[in-house]
């Protein structure tokens, strides 16, 4: 008989286990709550090796949707080069990432519009209620909805997003904007309570490259209130849409930037259209799975960008999960055995994540001269770095640490 899944999620995370699903004989359905083909969620993703040889196995070619950049370079304020490190890495644009999996997966089972409300156990599946009124039966169900889950709370109450105490601003500039010699960089600046880098990245279906620009920023849990109401007035609960930011909001980062921030930055951010603002925030659920029900990618753990280990992560939970499911004929089984070994992964990766985060928060102005450019050479070799949130945060961060 053939097994049948309902994802919830039709992000990235979503698609790679449906596919990985589809082309072992599962029937296969995804759900997404948006009416409309997402787009434009999130600007560059870094490519790290087990990703590109992953994906190349459901067919996807990584280094065809994406750039390489060369180095990694640390600016100082006045806007000189004072360090660099070579470091070639791939950075993919997160809608050639989510077109590509789409591609691969038969758009009947792909529904938009649809909303989880229910989910309820029966003898030997589970029901997913949609929409008040739709009930869909399946051997199992895969939360693949994001930070905000709605299958995580049938699995547990007990977690939810924490915010780690700084924001981002995102923005994306033309790359002929960008001086010649760092349109192959990563790079970066750091100084008391905030830190930026920027790097090259495809536009949407490959038509050119442009510049991607992320900005960390300390502030205050008080100060919180004022970044999750939009333009319109509404208040959100953990994030505004990128299309509306506050334009107040706007005004007081340019003013900030062109005062903060070496010209190099602040130029391209005056330049940029559409900067948007989001808290940063980090989740570690208990367990992924109950019964027949589990957890994948961000709705299982979100780790803080600084790891770059996002749709990796997703990547590698979808594979561990495929292969349980392979490989061990109980379901409730399966996931059991998955819940475990992927929560040790995850856990690993957000201690990684809140580490390199934590440099954020500090008074630069409060360290000697050595002192800094030790933790400037730090952050520039090991942020993204797929060997430092895998092995070497283990061998002096301890697990569990916040």
């Amino acid at each position: 008989m053939t097994k049948t899944a309902s994802i919830v999620g039709g992000s990235i995370s979503g698609l790679i286990i449906a596919n990985l699903l589809f082309r072992s004989g599962w029937k296969v359905n995804v759900f997404e709550q948006s009416s409309r083909q997402l787009s434009d969620r999130g600007a560059g993703i870094v490519c790290h090796p087990k990703m590109i040889k992953t994906f190349s196995k459901l067919g996807i070619n990584m280094p065809e949707l994406g750039t390489w950049v060369e180095k990694r370079v640390y600016v100082s304020r006045d806007n000189e080069t004072n360090r660099y490190f070579d470091y070639p890495q791939l950075v993919v644009s997160w809608n050639n990432i989510y077109s590509a999996l789409l591609d691969k997966f038969p758009r009947e089972h792909y529904h938009l519009g649809k909303t989880l409300n229910d989910v309820t156990t029966q003898s030997n599946h589970i029901r997913a209620v949609l929409n008040d009124t739709e009930n869909i039966e399946s051997d199992l169900i895969i939360g693949a909805d994001g930070i905000r889950s709605r299958v995580r709370n049938y699995i547990t109450h007990a977690n939810q997003p924490e915010y780690a105490g700084y924001i981002v601003w995102r923005a994306v500039s033309n790359l002929e904007d960008v001086s010649d010699i760092r349109k192959k960089q990563f790079t970066f600046y750091m100084d008391s309570n905030q830190q930026i880098l920027g790097y090259p990245i495809q536009r949407n279906n490959m038509q050119s490259e442009r510049y991607n620009l992320v900005w960390y920023k300390a502030i205050d849990q008080d100060e919180l209130d004022r970044f999750l109401v939009d333009k319109y007035g509404k208040k959100h609960d953990f994030s505004v849409p990128p299309n509306r930011t506050n334009s107040n909001l706007i005004a007081e980062m340019l003013e900030s930037a062109s005062t903060e921030l070496p010209h190099f930055f602040s130029n391209l951010i005056s330049k940029s259209k559409a900067p948007f603002v989001s808290p940063v925030y980090d989740i570690l659920t208990d367990r992924f799975s109950t019964g027949r029900v589990v957890l994948v990618g961000d709705a299982a753990a979100v780790a803080r960008p600084h790891v770059g280990m996002g749709v990796t992560k997703a990547l590698l939970d979808c594979v561990a999960l495929h292969n349980k499911l392979e490989k061990i004929s109980n379901i409730e089984e399966a996931l059991s055995d998955y819940s475990i070994q992927q929560h040790r992964f995850a856990d690993q990766i957000v201690n990684a994540s809140r580490h390199l985060g934590s440099f954020i928060q500090k008074d630069q102005h409060s360290l000697n001269n050595e002192l800094k450019s030790e933790e400037i050479s730090y952050i520039v070799e090991n942020t993204a770095d797929y060997e430092f949130a895998i092995d070497k945060i283990s061998d002096y961060y301890p697990r569990n640490s916040s």
